[in-house]
């Protein structure tokens, strides 16, 4: 309806631009006409040079780059800083303090500056902030975290401030786990390179884990290497002797409480700011964390700490009834399927994937765990495992989908000839895909997979109108020679199926200038996965037509 009232007909009514385009289709439309014909002549030279050049796509699929996500392209850069569990909160504070002193003489320029560097920074200690980014996860909340946000010159500036400030902490907060990384990509994990150790005895895995991260050290791309297990902590074991506190006038439960009072404090009251409550305790001046000589530093202050008992109306030293000792035990210890597993993960350097980490440790790792004994086993996760569950999902469906086409494909045209070379032709698209990843120096992603589904509809569409096409000059002129036959279908299908790949392909010109690493390789997938699909059609798919029906029953 709305073609009758508003499409114009009439030659003298085009503009010249209009009339050069006809003009110009009109020449590459007889151009092409030969060309079909030459090759409906010698069909096995256009097999042999498609399948010669999907061959090679194939193969080459493996030295593009695959990253699932690509990392956050905004300018901004995060600093995760995890000291070991039962660390203080001022320990926590002043790293915090450090990195900002460095940035504020080094790094901190103004906006509008032609250097790279740190426009300005905020810190979040004890708990990071709400969910700011799809890439962004919020840690647990504990006294020896903070999470620190850099908001840089640009996102190109972020590689050179993530080396400055990398270089800083490693040098000078020796003890903790600091992360100096961009964002990761929405549907990421937080670490990209991830190698899970799952097995019974914690020592043994400790020992592994370090083996593991050893190796990791020596591979080229992976930096910010560490265990979700975290370094061993020094425990305080304070063996209370009832007997002897007994004679002292104390009881065991009267010296502990005197102990967390003096040590971690005791609550005294309640801060509420807004709808939050801020708890207040009151400590001791020997107090751990109260100055640098708190007792917590020293074994030996704490076992000089007095503690004042009513019924012997006298202070006791902590030594006349208990025995302090030194353990060293795990921060944590992490299951994962009842089992104990410790993972040590890794990031990566500019220009890496985790796949170049995982090819380089995976046969030494593989080596390594015939010598680990029964029950101990080992696991790749991070980008690997976001891989096999967001991929995964798709491809598992994909026969489903491709045996609903079959069976469509059948119905509409009572033949399993016309449908074969319609399925034959699909995966063919996948030249002009490789070729655009190459060309625009991307990498496949999850997006870039959704393009070439999405490319293999367009196939099957473009196929669907010129073989129906064919059919249609069959039944006006039987006695036709076939390969006449088939060149008045595509020469009527040429202008069509020429400017639905054009327009299609101008409008994703935007998504690929746009400078946005999420839709690069959907937008490259689908421009030259269109340009070759269109060749696929207008000649691979006449010439597989010509050698599926040899002839035309007049």
């Amino acid at each position: 309806m709305l073609a009758v009232y508003v499409a114009k007909t009439g030659e003298g009514k085009k503009s010249k631009w209009s009339l050069a385009l006809d003009y110009n289709i009109k020449r590459f439309n007889l151009w092409y006409n030969k060309l079909l014909l030459f090759l409906l002549e010698r069909p096995f030279k256009l097999l042999s040079v498609i399948a010669v050049l999907f061959v090679l796509a194939v193969v080459s699929i493996r030295f593009i780059p695959f990253k699932l996500v690509p990392d956050s392209d905004r300018n901004l850069v995060t600093v995760d800083i995890n000291f070991p569990s039962g660390m203080q909160i001022e320990n926590t504070v002043q790293a915090v303090d450090m990195i900002g002193a460095f940035i504020d003489s080094t790094l901190l320029v103004k906006q509008g500056a032609k250097m790279a560097g740190v426009l300005d920074y905020s810190a979040f200690v004890g708990e990071g902030p709400e969910p700011y980014d799809l890439g962004y996860f919020k840690n647990e909340a504990k006294a020896g975290y903070a999470h620190m946000l850099l908001n840089t010159t640009g996102d190109k500036d972020n590689d050179y401030i993530i080396e400055k400030v990398s270089a800083f902490c490693a040098g000078n907060i020796p003890d903790a786990d600091i992360r100096v990384n961009r964002l990761t990509g929405a549907g990421a994990s937080g670490t990209p390179v991830e190698i899970r150790v799952s097995g019974d005895n914690p020592e043994k895995l400790r020992s592994i884990a370090n083996q593991i991260k050893m190796k990791l050290r020596e591979v080229q791309g992976a930096v910010n290497i560490t265990d979700d297990w975290g370094p061993m902590t020094k425990k305080l074991f304070v063996d209370i002797n009832a007997h002897k506190a007994a004679r002292a006038g104390l009881t065991s439960l009267e010296a502990s409480m005197a102990l967390n009072a003096g040590m971690s404090g005791v609550p005294v009251d309640e801060f509420r700011d807004s709808d939050k409550r801020v708890p207040v305790y009151l400590r001791g001046v020997q107090s751990v964390g109260s100055d640098e000589q708190g007792i917590g530093s020293d074994v030996r202050k704490l076992e000089g700490y007095t503690i004042y008992s009513a019924r012997a109306q006298r202070a006791v030293g902590l030594q006349e009834i208990a025995q302090v000792k030194t353990v060293w035990q795990y921060p944590k210890i992490i299951r994962r399927e009842l089992e104990r597993t410790i993972t040590v993960g890794a990031y990566l350097k500019p220009g890496y994937n985790a796949a170049d980490i995982f090819e380089q440790t995976e046969p030494w790792i593989k080596e390594q765990s015939v010598e680990w004994g029964n029950g101990y086993s080992y696991q790749f996760g991070g980008e690997d495992e976001d891989t096999a569950d967001n991929l995964g999902a798709i491809f598992v469906n994909l026969p489903l989908a491709l045996f609903l086409i079959v069976l469509l494909l059948v119905l509409q045209f009572n033949s399993i000839r016309k449908m074969t070379i319609i399925v034959i032709s699909i995966p063919l698209g996948i030249i002009g895909v490789v070729v655009g990843w190459f060309v625009g120096g991307s990498f496949v992603s999850f997006f870039g997979v959704l393009g070439v589904i999405a490319l293999a509809g367009i196939v099957v569409n473009n196929a669907i109108i010129l073989i129906d096409r064919i059919d249609i000059e069959i039944a006006n002129d039987g006695d036709a020679h076939l390969n006449d036959v088939i060149v008045r279908a595509a020469h009527n299908r040429f202008r069509p199926v020429l400017l639905t790949t054009l327009t299609t392909s101008l409008g994703m010109l935007p998504l690929w200038f746009s400078g946005d690493l999420l839709w690069e390789p959907l937008a490259l997938a689908i421009i030259f996965g269109l340009l070759f699909a269109t060749v696929i059609t207008l000649l691979y798919v006449p010439v597989l037509y010509k050698l599926f029906f040899k002839k035309v029953a007049g």
